[in-house]
């Protein structure tokens, strides 16, 4: 008998090993398509108020995984005492994107974890 295919499985491809521990969190305007730039905060509390001070109530907030850690710096404009990274990141929707710089995607949320075969 001779095998016709072969099959690879791939954990971290397949979502089931997350080697990203560098996280931060965006404010994830509805009408954007991903992949977008978005500012990337050091907390969920930190990008609550940034979206209560810039009125985008209807906008989600959602956690962002990175390869490479985050710099953070505090917030300079007219928004203060905010913890935002150094720069704009690129938000891709899932971990397949090629990694780069000033690139993150979207953290699986607990629904999108129950419902993974």
């Amino acid at each position: 008998m001779r095998a016709l295919f072969f099959t690879f499985a791939c954990d971290h491809c397949d979502g089931l090993v997350d080697s990203f521990d560098f996280r931060g969190f965006v404010v994830l305007r509805r009408e954007r398509t991903l992949p977008c730039e978005e500012y990337v905060f050091a907390t969920r509390a930190d990008a609550e108020r940034w979206r209560e001070l810039n009125g985008l109530f209807d906008a989600e907030i959602r956690e962002v995984r990175g390869d490479k850690p985050f710099r953070w710096q505090p917030s300079r404009g007219t928004v203060r005492g905010i913890i935002l990274a150094d720069r704009l990141f690129e938000i891709c929707p899932d971990h397949k994107f090629e990694p780069r710089p000033n690139r993150a995607f979207l953290a699986q949320q607990p629904e999108q974890l129950a419902a993974s075969p």
